[in-house]
């Protein structure tokens, strides 16, 4: 019996733990019409501008990770834009938090003998989810051969 409560304890610790580490992912709907979502393994490109091509917002994506996850956010950040239809991702808010904690360090007699420093950068990524509504940009492949629906011209 106590085996097991020990071995409940330590899956749900592990589960909280997990939980704990993935990133936070926030969509907010810009349109109501509604697109198919992509494949996993769908090309997901992200610019650092508006592209010049005719296109449409589908939504806004943040996505906010715990201590040093700036891979982890961009592959959420990519999933969320597939799972909203999403031809690519314009990034346009990228920032990496450093947040600092101080703790005192007591000796044997109660008296402080030093503080402690403790560092983490907090990343958060912001994005406008796109489908391209005419020609995509140059290098990237037409919707339709992706087997997507066909786009209105």
């Amino acid at each position: 019996m106590r085996t097991l409560l020990v071995l409940s304890l330590v899956l749900v610790a592990g589960t909280l733990a997990a939980c704990a580490s993935r990133p936070t992912v926030e969509v907010l709907p810009l349109t109501t019409q509604e697109y198919p979502p992509k494949p996993q393994n769908a090309d997901m490109p992200m610019f650092a501008s508006v592209p010049a091509r005719p296109h449409a917002v589908l939504a806004d994506i943040r996505v906010e990770g715990s201590e040093n996850q700036a891979d982890s956010c961009v592959v959420a950040l990519m999933k969320a834009g597939r799972e909203v239809g999403a031809d690519a991702l314009v990034l346009v808010h990228w920032e990496a938090r450093t947040h600092m904690n101080t703790r005192d360090n007591y000796g044997p007699r109660g008296r402080v003998v030093g503080t402690s420093i403790t560092t983490m950068t907090v990343p958060t990524l912001i994005a406008k989810a796109v489908v391209w509504t005419g020609r995509p940009p140059l290098g990237h492949p037409e919707p339709t051969r992706l087997g997507m629906m066909q786009l209105k011209r």
